[in-house]
């Protein structure tokens, strides 16, 4: 490493960036702070604009049809200004391609930060990939290029092209999940992916072989140089051809972080070859790396980016362990000393981004990369001899690469049936990140000074150690941002974990993408009680999202009083699939759990509202407690308001979550005043239907003395109670003077 200054550089030039960014400053070419706080005074407006721009990217769903503009303009009036590259994501069954150059009229949204624990941070991967946001539904009309724009959209346009007569020719071959596969491999198109596969290879730790990067450029280059070698062109031509051909490839398959960074490797080797100098690969890497940054600086914030480079620093760094230590290396022992290396080092970036390792990992990958170069080889060159003068061998080659894909997706599945394949991490502290990092530092140091790999191991232990030590549990609710629904978490400092509802009917998929990523980044291995109000939708859709997927549940609770009919019995029935115990509790039941004393209210009745249970829950070491009442109408709550008052403790500091989310028809002066809340908690979807929060529910929570919090305006909202202290994250209350405007 001392010998190599411009690996020094490289580590500056990112620290530099870090501090830069840190300080508030603007990247060049990024998404700066200055276009942030002007557009979102602009979202705020509502106002409609206008941007156009030449489509380089393209991704198909089934409901929707994403674009990618570059070159974007925004104009507004008689101003013009350029802006950074933009989403539009369009319903229309029109389809735009590739290359096409488009104006869409819209409102322009800004990405967003994540909206509870574990969720998709929106904003980090736009920020990271030089995105300024996003449209919705524009109106979208196609244009004419002009200048020399109309050169880089002929070649967007030439590989789109490419693409889908190629992806077509997977589609005559092979069956779909095979086609699919080799088209995400070969091609970069991942549209056709199932989420099952994806999730699959994310759990076996091999996501980055869908992912055009080093593996895939190292086999098209020398696929191109062993062709044109056999031309007889002379070898500056021959690396030049080569290096253009892996240039319009890497560009054509959507221009990743990890795709350049090859690319730019292959050059650095191939001009090592022509001027008959060494090629030292953490020379190479650190340079090009210089160069990424000099003219994408805010790609250091994308997770491509950090670990494309970061994997490639692991796998140079043991190339030149076994260099040092071995003479001679039996090639599976090779792999495995490199796929140790990469799995310490991209560590950190696993549990901060993914909040997950594969636990045999370390085994898996170089048993799935001998699946991968194979599968390269033949899918690009059937894809090339079917395309032109040879397509029955083209086919046969397809056909080949498409059983190897099968392999491929078979040993994926496979690794999800080992025990504890995956171990759930959480969200780690950044100083426990830091000490994992120091300690690495000094193995490192340890395994080249004294030649011994053993070092390394004892990282991988190290690792292993912290995914399973459990974070220490702490009093805590949590109302989580599910969107038109209900979702509340409750965990107490003995280890007890509770939900009460889970569902929404404005966000798609809530539980795999909202409930599940809460509680795996909270490092929970279980549910103990799960409590449902009643069986509407947005109360129990993510529940049964979670109970599919094997996510233990120990108990989930209703209401006695709660109508029994088909939608109980397919409710009672998913329960039992599942393995958990369902238990009826009547109105009226006291009861402890771990830390927590629990009274249940409720009315039967035909109405699913005017049944819902509800729980009065305490904290009584910490005198605090929290009313939830499901979708409680006026009336069933007037009727419980004695009872309800006579339960509360007297000095107990109490908070409510509205019930029916904050509705007019609920949140009556009775229950308001038997229950005399601090804050009133609201969890309701953004410009939702029902008009929730109701402008008379929020006056007359006013009128009782107490605040409220809204989640459609802070995301998750916690409530921690630390020793006697309250804690209140992301709260946003509002006082009378302008709570009602």
């Amino acid at each position: 490493m001392g010998k190599r200054p411009l690996v020094w550089v490289f580590s500056a030039f990112v620290l530099g960036i870090l501090l830069w960014h840190a300080l508030g400053g603007e990247l060049h070419f990024g998404v700066t702070q200055h276009l942030r706080s002007g557009f979102a005074r602009w979202e705020a407006e509502n106002k409609e604009s206008t941007v156009s721009g030449l489509i380089i990217q393209t991704k198909e769903e089934s409901d929707y049809c994403q674009l990618r503009l570059h070159h974007c303009v925004l104009h507004t009036g008689s101003t013009n200004l350029s802006i950074p590259d933009i989403l539009i994501y369009q319903k229309e069954k029109i389809i735009y391609r590739q290359g096409d150059f488009i104006e869409g009229t819209g409102v322009l949204k800004l990405p967003e930060k994540p909206r509870n624990d574990g969720g998709y941070d929106e904003e980090a991967y736009y920020f990271g990939e030089g995105l300024l946001g996003k449209f919705y539904d524009a109106e979208v009309h196609k244009k004419a290029c002009v200048g020399l724009m109309r050169i880089e959209a002929g070649f967007y346009r030439g590989f789109g092209f490419v693409r889908e007569k190629a992806s077509a020719m997977y589609g005559k071959v092979l069956a779909s999940e095979e086609a699919e596969l080799l088209a995400a491999v070969c091609l970069g198109k991942k549209d056709g992916i199932s989420e099952d596969v994806k999730e699959n290879f994310q759990n076996a730790g091999i996501s980055h072989v869908l992912a055009i990067s080093g593996t895939h450029i190292s086999v098209v280059g020398i696929l191109l140089l062993n062709l044109f070698g056999k031309s007889g062109i002379s070898l500056k031509i021959r690396a030049g051809l080569s290096f253009l051909a892996v240039g319009l490839f890497a560009f054509g398959t959507g221009g990743t972080p990890s795709a350049i960074r090859a690319m730019l490797m292959f050059g650095v080797y191939l001009l090592s070859i022509v001027l008959g100098k060494s090629y030292d690969g953490l020379s190479t890497m650190a340079f090009v790396g210089i160069i990424q940054l000099l003219w994408e600086p805010y790609r250091l914030f994308s997770t491509a980016f950090q670990y494309s480079y970061t994997a490639v620093f692991a796998v140079f760094l043991a190339l030149e362990w076994i260099r040092i230590k071995f003479k001679k290396i039996h090639p599976l022992l090779s792999a495995l000393i490199i796929s140790s290396f990469v799995f310490c080092l991209t560590y950190p970036l696993t549990v901060w981004h993914q909040g997950q390792i594969p636990t045999y990992g370390i085994l898996f990958n170089p048993l799935a990369l001998l699946f991968v170069s194979p599968l390269l080889t033949l899918g690009l060159s059937g894809t090339l001899l079917g395309g032109c003068f040879l397509k029955p061998f083209g086919y046969g080659l397809i056909w080949l690469a498409g059983k190897l894909g099968t392999g491929l997706i078979g040993l994926a599945k496979v690794y999800g049936w080992l025990f504890g394949s995956v171990l759930f991490t959480g969200r780690p502290t950044v100083v426990s990140l830091i000490g994992y990092g120091i300690v690495m530092v000094i193995l490192l140091y340890f395994a080249f000074a004294k030649k011994n790999f053993l070092y390394m191991w004892c990282g991988i232990a190290l690792a292993i150690i912290i995914a399973l030590v459990p974070f220490p549990s702490q009093n805590q609710v949590c109302m989580l941002d599910v969107g038109q629904g209900d979702g509340v978490y409750l965990e107490t400092k003995e280890g007890i974990t509770c939900f009460v509802d889970g569902g929404s009917s404005s966000k798609k998929k809530v539980g795999k993408n909202t409930i599940l990523p809460f509680l795996r980044y909270h490092k929970k291995k279980k549910v103990d009680v799960w409590f449902v109000s009643h069986l509407d939708e947005d109360h129990i859709s993510g529940l049964l999202e979670v109970l599919q997927s094997g996510y233990p549940v120990t108990r989930v609770c209703c209401f006695e009083g709660i109508r029994q009919d088909d939608r109980l019995a397919d409710f009672a029935e998913a329960i039992r699939q599942a393995g958990s115990q369902m238990v009826l509790v009547p109105a009226g039941k006291c009861f402890y759990l771990g830390g927590l004393s629990i009274v249940t209210f409720g009315m039967e009745g035909e109405e699913p509202n005017a049944a819902s249970l509800g729980l009065l829950v305490r904290y009584p070491q910490q005198k605090t407690a929290f009313w939830l009442g499901g979708d409680m109408p006026t009336e069933v709550e007037e009727e419980l308001a004695p009872f309800i008052r006579k339960k509360r403790k007297a000095g107990d500091l109490l908070y409510m979550k509205a019930n029916h989310h904050g509705s007019n028809g609920s949140n009556s002066e009775a229950i308001l005043q038997a229950l005399r809340p601090r804050t009133v908690l609201i969890s309701c979807g953004k410009n939702n239907r029902y008009g929730h929060p109701g402008k008379e529910a929020l006056e007359r929570i006013l009128k009782a003395g107490s605040s409220y919090g809204v989640t459609t305006k802070t995301g998750q909202i916690t409530i921690k109670m630390e020793n006697g202290r309250i804690i209140e994250k992301n709260n946003l209350m509002y006082d009378t003077k302008n709570s009602c405007k």
